[in-house]
């Protein structure tokens, strides 16, 4: 079932979150009280890895 899920999500988004302080990933700068989503279609079933 958790597989199921992963491959298709019911959402392909994630619900809007806020980083509460600065971070840096991937030498990109994030600051606090950045609002952000994360595309998990892609990071779970478009993933070449």
């Amino acid at each position: 079932m958790l597989e199921s899920a992963r491959l298709k999500p019911i959402a392909p988004f994630s619900i809007p979150q806020a980083a509460p302080n600065d971070r840096v990933v991937d030498n990109f700068n994030i600051l606090a009280r950045t609002n952000y989503i994360v595309n998990t279609y892609a990071l779970n079933v478009l993933n070449p890895y």
